[in-house]
């Protein structure tokens, strides 16, 4: 269970790595130092961090960019 929701953390950050690369014009440094800004702040944590309740927050979290990164 816990290997899931890690995975669901490193697909939460993929997500957000690739939002702020197209919201960056393109620009890989703006698109790094977002995904690091995300990562080291309570959305980025909660799937890696076992606190209780916490996973179920990373899992929404991760859903809700996935569906921003789709396309239609």
């Amino acid at each position: 269970m816990l290997m899931f929701f890690a995975i669901a953390g490193i697909v939460l950050l993929y997500a957000v790595l690739h939002l702020a690369h197209e919201a960056g014009q393109g620009s890989r440094r703006v698109a790094l130092f977002m995904c690091l800004s995300l990562a080291s702040v309570w959305p980025g944590v909660m799937a890696f961090h076992e606190l209780r309740g916490g996973y179920y927050d990373a899992l929404a979290l991760c859903l809700l960019m996935l569906g921003l990164v789709a396309r239609r």
